[in-house]
């Protein structure tokens, strides 16, 4: 029997999702009804292979990173630690796979600010080539300075098995006129 809370995390990650394509080197994401700028690309290193646990029908691994670089246009920084889970359901003859991450670092960008960063981003993998995962970002500049958040949709995740690293291109989503960024981004 599936769980009550399994089903609406299931059905919040459907809807926070927006369907688009997969990033590319030309940080291009096309889609029909949403604006996307690029913002930054995440860099990942990972410890090592992590095993898979299975209960039930679902199955479920933890990927721990040691490391990870932010490089863009509106963020520069780096990831001290975090983890990414994987849940598999299975869904007729595919797998549903959603994702959570959490991960925790420091930013500089220079004379527009720097501070410590938290993200947290949930969604839907779909390994044909898409990922959309909603992403809250927190940043804090210091102690008087107010929380910035921000929710920001990253795509697809390229991984690199040989250097256990990986890479994922994130975009501000809109329709019609930009969101407004927090002031740290310029």
């Amino acid at each position: 029997m599936v769980k009550i809370t399994t089903v609406l995390t299931f059905g919040y990650a459907l809807f926070a999702c927006i369907a688009a394509g997969s990033a590319s080197d030309d940080h291009v994401y096309p889609t029909s009804s949403y604006n996307l700028d690029y913002l930054f690309t995440i860099t990942y290193a990972f410890g090592g292979a992590s095993p898979i646990v299975r209960t039930n029908s679902v199955a479920e691994n933890m990927n721990r990173f040691v490391g990870a670089g932010i490089e863009g246009p509106a963020l520069n920084g780096s990831i001290d630690s975090g983890e990414i889970s994987n849940k598999f359901v299975p869904y007729g003859n595919k797998t549903i796979v959603y994702e959570e991450a959490a991960w925790f670092g420091t930013f500089d960008n220079g004379d527009k600010g720097n501070g410590t960063l938290i993200a947290r981003g949930t969604g839907l993998v779909d390994y044909d080539g898409y990922e959309q995962q909603r992403v809250i970002l927190t940043l804090d500049q210091g102690d008087h300075d107010y929380l910035q958040y921000i929710f920001i949709l990253c795509g697809s995740i390229v991984f690199d098995l040989k250097t256990a690293s990986a890479k994922q291109d994130c975009f501000r989503a809109y329709y019609g006129n930009p969101v407004s960024l927090p002031p740290v981004f310029g």
